[in-house]
């Protein structure tokens, strides 16, 4: 067979409801230090208890007087790619296509409220309960959040290598595109202005009898970070090789030595990674 094709597809959903203070840390952590002689549910006097904030309060207060809370997310993936063997019109040669779509969205909201925790030190005269705030009250509050993250990405390869005798040629022809966007609670196009790039690289190498090597590249690299008319850039580099290993003096001489390599390049690249500072 020539010709390949591959789709791939993946999918996440959670939905996590939890109590109004969203932390269930403390829930657990309250439940491991308490006993249920620590406190009742709730007093006689209607009030809720408490020794004090955090780990220190009533779980069934947390669980059941907080409010609630609730985490929503869900990821996607594809990826749909094209192998092509193209041997039949020349020998060594192979071209790949890929495109891929990513997606990952997040909503959180959250409707809290505190209600005032006593702790009880005793009893007066009348048999009264004498009450000591623990945790102040807070009045009912909204809040919510929401986030989407996405990308576009297609590379399209073509490569070739072949062996003649001693001699090995290769070559590799890469194009690519990728666009991305991620928002935080983005309310225009301006605060969720997508990442692009684009770009063409080649490589060409040169290998007689594992010995010698010479490898040429190139990138000609483009972002849209960059004003128009300076977006793009062209970043060549060279390599040279060397493995004396490969000489029947060394194997014959050198037999501790199984592989030995030199090697030594010389390239520029690029970044958009850039800041004011």
């Amino acid at each position: 067979k020539s010709t390949t094709v591959y789709l791939g597809s993946d999918g996440f959903l959670s939905v996590i409801n939890q109590p109004g203070m969203a932390n269930t840390d403390y829930i657990w952590q309250a439940q491991s230090q308490l006993t249920p002689l620590s406190f009742p549910k709730v007093y006689s006097n209607g009030l809720l208890p408490a020794l004090g904030s955090g780990a220190e309060s009533s779980p069934y207060v947390m669980i059941n007087r907080t409010g609630t809370a609730s985490d929503q997310a869900y990821k996607g993936k594809t990826t749909l790619e094209l192998k092509q063997d193209l041997s039949s019109l020349l020998d060594g040669l192979k071209f790949r296509l890929q495109g891929a779509y990513d997606i990952q969205s997040f909503f959180s909201e959250r409707r809290y409220i505190q209600p005032p925790l006593y702790q009880v030190l005793g009893r007066n005269q009348n048999g009264e309960l004498i009450m000591s705030e623990r945790v102040q009250e807070q009045k009912a509050s909204y809040s919510k959040s929401t986030s989407q993250y996405r990308q576009y990405h297609f590379e399209t390869t073509v490569n070739y290598d072949k062996l003649f005798g001693v001699h090995r040629v290769s070559g590799l022809l890469y194009y690519y595109i990728d666009d991305r966007k991620n928002t935080t609670d983005a309310t225009n196009n301006m605060s969720a202005i997508p990442i692009r790039y684009q770009g063409v690289s080649s490589r060409l190498t040169y290998d007689y009898n594992d010995t010698y090597m010479i490898d040429v590249n190139f990138g000609y690299t483009g972002s849209e970070t960059f004003q128009p008319g300076r977006q793009y850039g062209f970043f060549p580099s060279f390599a040279l090789g060397w493995v004396p290993t490969s000489y029947k003096y060394v194997k014959d001489n050198m037999v501790w030595l199984d592989y030995f390599k030199l090697r030594g390049s010389f390239g520029t690249v690029g970044n958009d990674q850039i800041t004011s500072t």
